[in-house]
């Protein structure tokens, strides 16, 4: 075993939070209760960041290490892991990146209920959020060519790295690259529900409601990163070295003077978005219910106990790109599913201390929607990286289960119980995960870093229905 890429990296994050609540209460009488609740929060996040690395177009992070490298000495711990090494003709890189992160978030939420008579209540509320998520960054790459490094002592607590070059001599730097990145991930969510009330008699109630959910997500990323290696003319950018609290000095470009001198953006617009990456996701869930609850005495044994049913219908909406024979393809994928969910609850109060609990149920389990979306989320680095790949056709699963406990309550030192359970599910979601070559994915080779190969191997994953869907 080898660690990945032994780098010297320093961050430094400043973060500013906002947050506003108000609420409003009408209570007109003894019968009738309506409250409206109000939040709005901020977050915003600025970070500077450095990093130095053996990551530059002939460097050591990559999975396939070929080129001009040597290796020039290697020292292994008793367990065959690579705890110190020595390379020449390595290509050093730094990284200076400037992000910006924004997260905002509303929501309102009203609810109330009101005694249309002394044995039947209405309950009803209705409730919206929003949240959106923006980040964007920029980032300059420096490149030293044909240099030398080790490092040591991995299987310490004191790991080193060492240059075989003056790494704060600014002329022992190029540029290699820019990257400029930009996310965003919205997500809104509408509920309302009403509920009717009737109590039959002493600890008998009737419950019947309808309820009503949409829930939109979507998102997208952008993204550009020109290669400045080796092209003829590239002036000398301004640099600076990074010295606060970092293990070594070391050069790094100056994000907003390299791209003023470039006459580069440090926003990614529209015309920049990622093949792949921008997705519209719409879930719409109606349902229905009804529920009797009892509370009452068989002889000596109390028991209370709740049965009901619930019905609900679901609409899926997810559009975006999918991977279709190697080609990335704009998909719109459709789904609806409706069914039944039995349950019931019945507790036994066999003396003041000791409950007999029996209950049984159906439960339903759908896909988290971020899975279902029809994009993909690239992670990538000079060693290949990870794409995250959704998928809209996942089904939803059905569980059913049973459950007994008998529990014994001492009323002021605590509890003992002991159940069984057993529980029945006609499929599950799992994650499939691939090594493949990235330039099999369909994503395009301009989102690569310098000097990567198109066919670096990348973890291509997404999820799956396991047996039974």
């Amino acid at each position: 075993w080898n660690s990945r890429a032994q780098t010297y990296a320093t961050f430094f994050n400043k973060r500013e939070r906002l947050g506003l609540t108000t609420a409003l209460q009408y209570h007109p009488d003894a019968r009738t209760d309506v409250s409206l609740d109000v939040l709005y929060g901020k977050l915003n996040n600025d970070r500077t960041s450095g990093v130095i690395g053996a990551a530059g177009t002939n460097g050591i992070a990559a999975n396939n290490v070929t080129g001009t490298q040597v290796l020039t000495g290697v020292t292994f711990d008793d367990f065959n892991d690579i705890v110190g090494a020595s390379f020449d003709h390595v290509d050093m890189r730094t990284e200076s990146k400037v992000t910006h992160d924004q997260t905002t978030f509303w929501q309102a939420a009203l609810n109330g209920h009101t005694d249309l008579s002394s044995n039947l209540r209405i309950d009803f509320l209705g409730g919206w959020s929003k949240s959106t998520f923006d980040s964007h960054y920029a980032q300059v790459l420096l490149e030293a060519v044909n240099k030398s490094y080790a490092f040591s002592g991995l299987n310490t607590g004191a790991p080193r790295t060492t240059y075989g070059f003056d790494i704060t001599d600014a002329s022992q730097w190029d540029l290699q690259g820019l990257e400029t990145r930009a996310d965003r991930i919205t997500s809104e969510f509408y509920n309302s529900k009403a509920e009717l009330a009737w109590t039959v008699g002493e600890g008998s109630t009737i419950k019947g409601g309808a309820g009503f959910k949409r829930f939109t997500n979507s998102g997208w990323q952008r993204k550009i990163n020109p290669n400045y290696e080796d092209r003829p003319g590239n002036p000398d950018v301004p640099t600076s070295v990074l010295s606060d609290s970092t293990l070594a000095p070391y050069v790094i470009g100056d994000v907003a003077g390299t791209y003023a001198l470039l006459g580069q953006s440090t926003i990614a617009g529209a015309a920049n978005t990622v093949t792949g990456t921008a997705y519209d996701l719409l879930e719409k869930t109606y349902g229905a219910y009804l529920q009797y609850d009892l509370n009452t005495r068989l002889g000596g044994i109390g028991l209370r106990a709740n049965v009901g049913v619930r019905y609900y219908h679901t609409d899926l909406g997810s559009s975006g790109s999918a991977l279709v024979g190697g080609v990335l393809v704009p998909v719109n994928v459709t789904n609806s599913y409706d069914g039944f969910l039995p349950a019931a609850n019945l507790a036994f109060d066999l003396s003041r201390s000791v409950v007999f609990r029996l209950s049984g149920n159906r439960n339903l389990s759908r896909p988290a929607l971020n899975d279902m979306r029809a994009a993909g989320t690239l992670n990538l680095a000079t060693f290949g990286g990870t794409v995250a790949a959704g998928n809209p056709n996942l089904a939803p699963f059905k569980a059913d289960s049973v459950e007994t406990s008998l529990e014994y309550y001492d009323g002021q030192r605590g509890s003992l119980a002991i159940g069984v359970f057993y529980k029945k599910m006609d499929s599950y979601i799992t994650s499939e995960t691939r090594l493949v070559a990235y330039d099999t994915t369909g994503y395009p080779a301009a989102l690569l870093p310098p000097g990567v190969s198109p066919s670096v191997l990348v973890n291509y994953t997404r999820p799956i229905n396991g047996p039974g869907a």
